[in-house]
């Protein structure tokens, strides 16, 4: 069962420097026309447009209308993530507190020891209980634009560990179901994600039914600035039963949006650079660019 994390930290300075230009745009606005369309351009006309917008996926402003998902941002942590073995937490755990609980436990219920430091722990910020029972829901951070980004913030990975800030297609009792269970038909032409971070070098996810299956992209450490990542459908990666198979000569399986459940950003330890395995880690947002059709009427 997977740790979830509240992450409750201060605003990057950093995101202070970001521009407007830089923010997320309106969920079903922002399409730049490409200008390639049919018919004749005389009055009263109409043409078939062709263009991409830009929907907003997850803004991390919970309950906003801007974003196709609802769902809470999570994240969690992996003592062994080879064997998916969970993270101890016991000994920074308020005793007053359940370890698990079906309704949202007090927000004192931290989990910290004496000095305010978990040393040994993966994460070092202050973490508080939540009641979902697979995952820690992380409350957003507020950026100048008033936008809001998750965190994982201060982990220290040592051999075999793994951190990962998650979002789920369901809610609840449609956690774990796919984009096309659910009937979600906005992304159907999807082309391409994008999201922006800061920090460190992580694996963004797109997981299907089994956290062993998954497409990926692999973004490189950035501790000094923000960084806008645009990640064609093309170029995303499979593993587990999605990767190229050679000895049984089944080749890779392409990208399919309509079966991913949900998406992580994966942080895990890295034996060939020291420096990969300290940090932080913040998403600003998730975002698709949507290829669509349209008719209008020229004059």
């Amino acid at each position: 069962m997977l740790k979830k994390l509240i992450v409750a930290s201060a605003i990057f300075a950093l995101f202070a420097c970001s521009s407007d230009n830089d923010d997320p745009p309106e969920s079903g606005n922002g399409g730049t026309s490409s200008g390639n369309g049919g018919g004749s351009s005389s009055s009263g006309t109409v043409v078939l447009v062709k263009d991409t917008i830009t929907l907003v996926i997850a803004s991390f402003n919970r309950g906003s209308e801007k974003s196709i998902f609802d769902t809470y941002p999570y994240g969690y942590t992996l003592k062994n993530a080879e064997d998916g073995e969970n993270e101890d937490l016991t000994p920074f755990w308020d005793p007053a507190c359940p370890l698990e609980t079906t309704t949202e436990p007090a927000s004192t219920c931290e989990l910290k020891d004496a000095a305010g430091i978990k040393v040994g722990a993966i994460l070092q910020n202050t973490l508080t209980s939540r009641y979902s029972p697979l995952h820690y829901v992380i409350d957003g951070i507020r950026l100048p634009n008033d936008n809001r980004a998750i965190k994982l913030d201060r982990y220290s990975l040592k051999e075999g560990n793994q951190a990962a800030l998650g979002l789920n297609v369901g809610l609840d009792a449609n956690e774990g179901k796919s984009i096309e269970d659910l009937g979600i038909t906005t992304l159907d032409s999807a082309i391409s994600f994008a999201y922006r971070y800061w920090g460190g070098k992580h694996q963004f996810r797109a997981i299907s039914e089994s956290d062993n299956d998954f497409w990926f992209y692999q973004a490189e450490n950035s501790q000094q600035d923000t960084i806008p990542v645009s990640i064609n459908f093309g170029d995303l990666e499979g593993m587990g039963s999605f990767a190229e198979d050679e000895v049984a000569g089944t080749p890779a399986k392409r990208f399919d949006i309509s079966k991913v459940t949900k998406f992580l950003w994966v942080v895990e330890y890295d034996s060939e650079a020291s420096v990969n395995n300290e940090g932080s880690l913040l998403i600003d947002y998730l975002e698709a660019k949507v290829k669509r059709e349209r008719e209008v009427e020229v004059e």
